[in-house]
């Protein structure tokens, strides 16, 4: 970025790239991710309030669409495999990581279909174990799972992390480590307990385009 002060304004100059190192960490959907970039640029001008921003709104969306679609293309032609199959094995992995309930027999035509178009297309290198099982046996999974095959994730368990942390440091006698861990696990089943958590609150999930 380079910043330069003339008579009564200032005129910023961004590069391609460092905008594009900017998108790098962002999150979200594209528009999301766009609109993060223009706040991060905007918060390094000087008297932003005062500043028309909406010539750079539309340079950030120009240049945040070529780099998508850059992003994509480069990588296709790293990895050397077809843009359909990358699409495929990402909405498969969207789908058992949703915590939705799947349509089991949906699912099982679109894996053996992706199956197949994966093994007519590479026919000189077999399935990996961990994609046999996710294509070819991933529904009767699925279908035999007591809760939605998406919330069997390790995701719960480390999302607790920060509660045994507060709970440790703020509801743990510190006397010994057994009694420090009994009131930790005390502590623990007393937030897991159904009708406890039953009565909570849900937090709001953003709404997201599932594919």
């Amino acid at each position: 970025m380079e910043l330069k002060e003339s008579d009564d304004m200032y005129i910023a100059s961004f590069t391609r790239g460092f905008i594009f190192e900017q998108w790098l960490p962002t999150s979200g959907s594209d528009i999301e991710r766009r609109r993060q970039v223009v706040q991060y640029l905007i918060q390094m001008v000087p008297n932003a309030e005062n500043v028309d921003t909406s010539n750079l709104n539309n340079v950030v969306t120009y240049i945040c669409n070529r780099i998508l679609v850059f992003w994509k293309s480069s990588g296709r032609n790293t990895t050397g495999i077809q843009q359909s199959l990358i699409e495929r094995c990402g909405t498969i992995l969207e789908c058992i990581s949703s915590g939705y309930k799947i349509n089991v027999q949906k699912f099982q035509e679109y894996a053996v279909e992706s199956a197949e178009q994966l093994l007519n297309a590479y026919k000189w290198y077999p399935l990996p174990a961990s994609v046999h099982k996710v294509l070819l046996h991933g529904a009767i999974i699925i279908e035999n799972a007591l809760v939605p095959i998406g919330e069997l994730s390790e995701e719960a368990a480390e999302s607790n992390n920060k509660n045994i942390k507060f709970f440790r440091r703020n509801h743990t006698r510190k006397m010994s480590r057994d009694v420090t861990n009994s009131d930790l696990i005390h502590r623990l089943l007393l937030n897991s307990d159904p009708v406890i958590s039953s009565s909570r609150r849900l937090p709001r999930k953003k709404n997201q385009h599932s594919p």
